[in-house]
């Protein structure tokens, strides 16, 4: 079955999905294939199902579940062109409430980390309201110290967008990328790459452990 695999691998890529939902759709389609004992056009709805099913009983969350499906339908629809309906409802996201810090609790997590490029990492990122992907994608000139302002740039929406800089985060600032180029990533890896999420999430997680607050989901 590498081959369905490999065509579907192609077509996500033609269509310019990202290389996390290209990653995902593999894994799920290599599992799926792996448990039919059939040619996959040969398969019913029902046994969709059933399959969708048996990932639940095996502990598979209600969102990796979605992403199955998804991987499952854009197969089906797009590379075998089957007329096959999967009218499959997408089972419920489980909700859960945000943990949501007040201003005393942030400033007590800032004053917990004590390594400086984590430390103004949270700053920033609790100052100025940003995602973790675009604490991460900020490079330097992307800070108008000036103006004291930050471009977001291809933020949520694909759209870019301003944001402001306080007076105190831009003199830390200032220090921290001082021997830094205007195309350097602001926070960089040991190697000198972009920071990934994983990293950056565990940064604050450490941090919050530490003031003993709840933490974030």
């Amino acid at each position: 079955m590498i081959t369905h695999v490999e065509n579907v691998e192609r077509e996500l890529r033609i269509r310019n999905y990202s290389a996390k939902t290209i990653k995902s759709y593999r894994f799920c389609l290599i599992h799926y294939f792996s448990e039919l004992h059939k040619d996959p056009s040969d398969v019913t709805t029902d046994e969709i199902k059933n399959y969708l099913h048996n990932l639940y009983l095996r502990g598979k969350s209600s969102q990796s579940v979605s992403v199955y499906l998804n991987a499952i339908k854009f197969f089906y629809s797009k590379l075998l062109k089957t007329r096959l309906c999967i009218t499959i409802k997408y089972p419920q996201k489980e909700k859960h409430l945000p943990v949501v810090f007040n201003r005393c609790e942030i400033q007590k997590i800032i004053q917990c980390t004590r390594n400086e490029k984590h430390r103004l990492m949270i700053s920033l990122a609790y100052g100025a309201g940003l995602r973790v992907s675009e604490l991460l994608n900020l490079r330097v000139k992307d800070i108008d110290f000036d103006n004291l302002t930050i471009h977001i740039k291809q933020a949520k929406g694909h759209k870019d967008r301003i944001t402001i800089l306080s007076d105190k985060l831009s003199l830390q600032l200032q220090d921290y990328i001082e021997n830094k180029t205007a195309e350097s990533y602001i926070f960089c890896s040991e190697r000198g790459g972009k920071l990934t999420s994983r990293t950056a999430q565990k940064v604050v997680s450490s941090s919050i452990k530490g003031t003993r607050l709840p933490s974030a989901r």
